[in-house]
């Protein structure tokens, strides 16, 4: 079995390595009908290894950036922040172990600051109907967050691009 996960692990290096514009890998998990990305993990190294930490990006249809902030295998750390969808900063929402820890910051589109709370250990420190409305629709605090159906979706998804890039007429290799 770990012959078979490391090999996996391997060939999503090798696609994500594949499908980067920079020098660190990026994965592209999910785009829009008119091809711009939607969710996409970037990593600080130039492979993308399913223990490292990564950029969480997430982008309005417009490509703006709608939410981004440190994740390693789906669990949210550190500083996070959510956007309008004409790029300015709607939110910055601090997180530990996956759930808000610590200062939560609304803004309006002007830059000033409209709320101010805070979080402990996912318990959130206010009754403002914009902190819960923000937690609950930009950030999806109520979604379940699997780590490990995302790790198999991916494992499969690079095998699948894999054995598509495989030239024809090499039947046996498959």
């Amino acid at each position: 079995m770990k012959p078979i996960l490391y090999m996996l692990i391997v060939l999503l290096g090798m696609v994500a390595c594949g499908e980067k514009k920079s020098q660190h890998a990026r994965i592209i998990f999910d785009k829009y009908d008119n091809g711009k990305e939607k969710v996409v993990h970037q990593f600080f190294t130039d492979t993308a290894k399913l223990s490292e930490d990564y950029e969480y990006q997430e982008f309005f249809k417009n490509g703006n950036l709608k939410l981004r902030g440190l994740e390693n295998q789906r669990i949210r750390k550190g500083k996070w922040e959510a956007y309008y969808e004409t790029g300015e900063v709607k939110a910055t929402v601090l997180y530990q172990n996956d759930v808000p820890h610590g200062l939560i910051t609304l803004y309006e589109k002007e830059g000033e600051v409209l709320v101010e709370s805070s979080a402990k250990q996912g318990v959130v420190m206010t009754d403002h109907p914009e902190v819960w409305n923000l937690l609950v629709e930009d950030f999806s605090i109520l979604e379940r967050r699997s780590n490990w159906n995302d790790s198999m979706d991916v494992m499969i998804d690079s095998m699948q691009v894999l054995l598509k890039r495989m030239p024809e007429g090499n039947e046996s290799q498959r």
